[in-house]
């Protein structure tokens, strides 16, 4: 078992001692460090002088004589448990008293009002960055107000201290922002470019018209169009003269611009592979299908748009998009049409052509069977050694009854489409209000203040280990369930719990988002508040004061506990979602009954009785036959109050049950704690049986000397059980 933490020094002295206890108090004050006796220790001199352990192992270590009487000092002992008891419920005075707190208590009273509850008591501001020290009375209003409390930003759903919210915003590619070119829109900063770039009417573009060059605003083009009719009939008749001439007398390098007429057709590429679209919105797939296995979805409708410029529509109702930028760039699917839409034919081998796009590169098809790669090109003209971006063009053929058919199918997917397009709308204007309301499921669920196993969605269920300040949490599985998985549920007011160990400390979560770490504190200040709230089920859950939830990995036994991001969808984070099973004081094994302080020899039905080496922390205990009792076999029972005893050996040390199910180990440590505390239940006539801390009974095998001494799940069932019952004869 590892070492238990150190105990509070609090400066405790004969004025804090409560009305009545003065005397009492007097005997509790170490004469060395004028403080609490910690681990009281009795020396060796005629006077037995109790001091705290730690006080007087110097003096021992250093070869001084008693620092009370000047006499003889060779070696310390447990100070009597009578006298720890009467030390132990001295009542003081909160520390805080003089500034109107009028708590008292016993000293492991005072620390859990001083850790919890005293409203005079400073503690410091959880958050990050915040060097302040607050009475707990005025925390509430403090964390509220401080500028390094965490806020949400209401664009991009993220945590950020309130003292640097307003450098986020400047930054925040979710906040909209007034569009630069002045048309009245506001626009996420994020998408401001591709804004201006592709839909912005105030944007100064060039006209389509070739050798025009004319810089107009978008939304003047219809204007212009009309205003300069007559120029560009002008130039595009100068063109073809162009053409014309330049056919007769120079052939170009490049392909001829030629026009395929509008239609349905299918795409195919000189590996074998035809286009295909998927559906969707803006952003969807497309990529290449086996010509074999064409269908609807390979299906391209050949818009003609004016001047060699072309559209490709899908069977979806989307169109075709080419990204701009080099060799490489993204194809996909766009909802409307607009510059990145429009693409250009061109001539190259036999029937096959090449399609340019409005940003001069030209479409890739990559080899490979269903799914293979379709992306952009930069052309050098030389089509021969660039077979990849060639393409012909299949016209597929709907006659009367077949071609209706077809064209209503495609409209009922146009349809669906804008449907699912407003659908989308709709749920993110939703998701934007809900921002700005805590959702119902967000309202704390209370508890009654109790002891409970938090139990897992994977069968596990969360254990504390042993330790002081960042101690580990970490996952136990539910059948083994001992002592480490208890948390006693502490209401700290307005819908906040503390949940506190079996050893003391308290569970922490620290600030950040997915992945946070979670672990133990010996206090309880805000990083160790949490709230319960309503999940699924029955189930519930633990939000920490950050705004994170706790998550349960997945695992057996030390599977990993840290902190998650709510999405407000409970059905999909099971893994956040706990119950809570509160245990119950009333049991089903025989009652409590008391054996009275005194010195035993405890027997087994084995005729043996059990035996305790001598050693320190570790030594050995198993059992000698009764004929052969010493005072090895000698034990002392001590009441430790609450039908609660300790087995204290004749070498000193005490009995110790390990955490564990059937075969948990058994030996001797040097001081009384938890491990080290029993409870003697009547089993048949005048034996017993004795449950440790964890649960478990102890059990002694059969054999002679030496024989094993260790621990048994008990299952009630006294009769069948014989190994775990034992019989105390007093000495």
């Amino acid at each position: 078992m590892p070492a238990p933490s150190k105990p509070k020094r609090l400066g405790l002295d004969i004025s804090l001692a409560a009305a009545g206890f003065k005397e009492q108090a007097q005997n509790a004050i170490c004469s060395m460090c004028h403080d609490f006796i910690e681990e009281a220790v009795e020396t060796d001199c005629n006077a037995r002088h109790v001091f705290c352990r730690s006080c007087v192992e110097k003096c021992l270590d250093s070869c001084q004589p008693c620092p009370s009487c000047r006499g003889r000092l060779s070696k310390l002992s447990d100070a009597h448990p009578a006298l720890v008891y009467a030390y132990e419920n001295v009542k003081w005075k909160c520390l805080n008293y003089e500034t109107g707190c009028d708590f008292t208590g016993t000293k492991r009273e005072l620390e859990t009002h001083l850790d919890l509850h005293c409203p005079e008591e400073e503690t410091e501001c959880p958050f990050l960055g915040c060097s302040e020290k607050i009475r707990r009375i005025a925390m509430d209003d403090h964390t509220r107000d401080c500028r390094f409390g965490p806020i949400l930003c209401p664009y991009c759903s993220t945590l950020w201290p309130f003292i640097e919210m307003k450098e986020h915003l400047a930054t925040c590619d979710k906040l909209p922002v007034q569009c630069r070119l002045n048309c009245g829109q506001r626009i996420p900063r994020g998408d401001l470019a591709a804004h201006m770039e592709r839909d912005c009417p105030e944007a100064m573009i060039e006209c389509f018209v070739p050798d025009c060059k004319e810089k107009i605003l978008r939304k003047d083009v219809e204007r212009h169009e009309e205003e300069f009719m007559k120029k560009h009939v002008q130039l595009l008749a100068k063109q073809m003269a162009a053409l014309k001439t330049c056919g007769q007398n120079d052939p170009p390098k490049v392909p001829n611009q030629i026009a395929i007429p509008p239609g349905l057709y299918t795409i195919k590429t000189v590996h074998g592979t035809c286009l295909r679209a998927h559906p969707g919105l803006e952003g969807a797939k497309v990529d290449m299908q086996t010509a074999n296995h064409a269908n609807d979805w390979e299906v391209f409708q050949m818009i003609d748009l004016g001047n060699g410029r072309v559209a490709l529509r899908s069977f979806h109702g989307t169109y075709m998009r080419a990204h701009p930028g080099g060799e490489g760039a993204k194809m996909d699917l766009q909802t409307g049409c607009g510059p990145w839409e429009e693409f250009t034919l061109v001539r190259a081998d036999g029937n096959r052509f090449g399609i340019r796009s409005a940003h001069g590169t030209y479409l890739r098809a990559h080899k490979g069977g269903v799914g293979a790669t379709l992306d952009l090109q930069v052309n050098k003209n030389e089509w021969n050694a660039m077979p990849w971006e060639q393409f012909e063009f299949v016209e597929e053929k709907f006659e009367g009854i077949e071609k209706d058919k077809h064209e209503m199918k495609r409209k009922e997917n146009y349809t669906r489409l804008i449907i699912k397009q407003e659908a989308a709308l709709k749920k993110e204007k939703e998701q934007k209000e809900a921002l700005l309301k805590v959702p119902d499921y967000n309202v704390p669920v209370f508890l009654s203040p109790g002891v409970y196993t938090i139990k897992t969605v994977h069968g596990t269920c969360l254990r504390a280990h042993p330790g002081g300040e960042g101690a580990k949490v970490d996952m136990q599985t539910s059948v083994r369930a001992s002592d480490w998985e208890e948390w006693q549920v502490v209401d700290l007011g307005n819908g906040r719990v503390a949940l506190r160990s079996f050893h003391g400390t308290y569970m922490r979560a620290h600030p950040g988002g997915e992945g946070a770490e979670i672990d133990l504190q010996t206090g309880c200040n805000l990083w160790e508040e949490f709230t319960i709230v309503q999940a699924v089920d029955g189930r519930f859950g633990i939000r920490s004061a950050h705004g994170t939830y706790l998550r349960a990995h997945k695992g057996g036994v030390g599977a990993t506990l840290d902190l998650q991001v709510n999405k407000n969808d409970w059905n999909a984070m099971p893994w956040e979602q706990f119950e809570f099973v509160e245990k119950k004081d009333t049991q089903e094994v025989p009652h409590s009954t008391g054996v009275p302080p005194g010195i035993f020899v405890i027997k087994t039905v084995h005729g043996t009785c059990l035996r305790a080496h001598p050693g320190g922390e570790g030594a050995k205990v198993d059992v000698q036959t009764a004929v052969r009792a010493s005072d090895w076999e000698k034990w002392q029972v001590i009441d430790l109050g609450n039908g609660r005893v300790a087995l204290r050996s004749f070498h000193g040390t005490y009995m110790r049950a390990h955490p564990g199910g059937e075969g948990a180990k058994m030996d001797l440590q040097t001081g009384c704690g938890p491990w080290e505390e029993f409870t003697l239940v009547r089993a048949d006539g005048n034996r017993f049986g004795i449950r440790s801390a964890h649960g478990t009974y102890l059990r002694a095998h059969k054999g002679g000397v030496g024989a094993t001494l260790d621990l048994q799940v008990n299952k009630n069932e006294w009769n069948a059980m014989p190994w775990e019952q034992f019989e105390f004869v007093e000495v």
